[in-house]
């Protein structure tokens, strides 16, 4: 009898919904039919990735683990689909999160908190409160910190990747590289 296999999903709303709910289940689609019972908006599943059934619990708990700093509720995050899907897809094959994609989150956390801000409520077409251009002046440059460190270490692992390449070329036309 063959052991039964478990999928790490990601669902979040159709659309520009920035809140996905990260879980595990047998059925995926299945579980996404279950969730849009009673909601407006329909549902789509934004990726799932196979695991062992026995390191399903432990892994969807480091996903969650991962993302507690923009836990909404529950098993719910305030993330992009798209990181998201980074984050699961890496846990599910790897068991952990690396330094990349939380740096990652923590630019999409930047980005969203200087969106935030530069929409706040102003008086006259002057901010209500000058601790208010401190706090957007503040987010701005934590976003610049974190687009340079980002593009630092993508670069970095694009140079890995590619010397890994170069690497495995060489095996494969049997020659020393």
């Amino acid at each position: 009898m063959a052991k039964a296999r478990s999928y790490l999903y990601v669902i979040g709303e159709d659309g520009n919904s920035d809140e996905v709910k990260i879980g595990r289940s047998i059925d995926p689609v299945g579980r996404r039919s279950t969730l849009q019972v009673g909601r407006g908006r329909k549902l789509k599943v934004h990726g799932y990735w196979p695991v062992p059934f026995d390191d399903a619990v432990t892994l969807e708990a480091a996903a969650h683990a991962a993302l507690h700093e923009v836990r909404v509720k529950g098993e719910v995050f305030a993330v992009s689909p798209e990181l998201a899907c980074a984050f699961v897809e890496h846990i599910a094959q790897h068991g952990a999160a690396d330094d990349f994609l939380r740096l990652g989150l923590a630019k999409e956390r930047a980005e969203r908190r200087w969106g935030a801000l530069s929409i706040a409520p102003s008086s006259g077409g002057r901010w209500a409160k000058p601790e208010m251009v401190a706090a957007l002046e503040a987010a701005e440059a934590e976003m610049k910190r974190l687009d340079h460190e980002f593009f630092s270490m993508d670069r970095a692992r694009a140079d890995k990747i590619d010397s890994s390449r170069h690497w495995l070329d060489k095996l494969d036309e049997g020659c020393p590289a």
